[in-house]
């Protein structure tokens, strides 16, 4: 018995054997690389993408009956999402606070130990918020230590600040030997003043 079991076995791995030769046998490489990138697809099917559409299905189910039970009906409340603008604006210093902030960072200019070579201003309103943004260019020029401590009390002390761009420089002069030159850009933001009714 365990050996008709045996032949039977060994006619049939025969057999295959043959039929693979003469398959391969009859292949070029295109048609071998072919088969092999089909066969890599299909592996890589059944590998990541069968498990990945279960586990979709499964997600999609479950955030189905999520919303089915939701109260959807005469006596629910509609979920709104929250608008924040309005307290982001509220948080804002008022554009009367301008002058004061831009002498209070050059007094922090003083403090750090920089200088601060040019400055230009722009105002801007923001378009659809009541928000005026001040834009400042800054040519500052001071050690490394000066330049990190200025930013730094800079942020801290304004909120309403943003850095928009920074680049530094070595001085090119002899005057300037170990001092850097650094082109900043800020922004700081202000709650636009109500317009008075006339």
């Amino acid at each position: 018995m365990e050996a008709t079991v045996n032949a039977t076995l060994l006619r049939f791995w025969r057999i295959s054997r043959w039929h693979l030769k003469r398959i391969a046998n009859g292949m070029n490489w295109q048609r071998t690389t072919a088969a092999g990138l089909l066969m890599l697809w299909a592996g890589l099917m059944g590998v990541i993408d069968l498990p990945l559409q279960r586990e979709t299905r499964q997600i999609a189910e479950r955030i189905s009956g999520d919303i089915a039970h939701d109260p959807v009906g005469p006596g629910a409340v509609p979920h709104a999402p929250d608008d924040l603008t309005g307290d982001f604006v509220a948080s804002l210093p008022a554009f009367d606070r301008c002058t004061e902030q831009l002498r209070s960072l050059n007094l922090l200019a003083e403090k750090s130990g920089v200088m601060i070579a040019s400055a230009h201003y722009r105002y801007e309103p923001m378009p659809g918020l009541p928000i005026t943004r001040v834009t400042v260019g800054m040519d500052v020029r001071g050690n490394e230590k000066q330049q990190r401590r200025f930013l730094q009390m800079m942020l801290n002390a304004f909120a309403n600040l943003a850095i928009s761009r920074l680049a530094y420089s070595k001085g090119a002069e002899e005057s300037d030997k170990g001092a850097l030159r650094q082109r900043l850009d800020i922004h700081m933001y202000f709650r636009a003043n109500a317009k008075a009714s006339t």
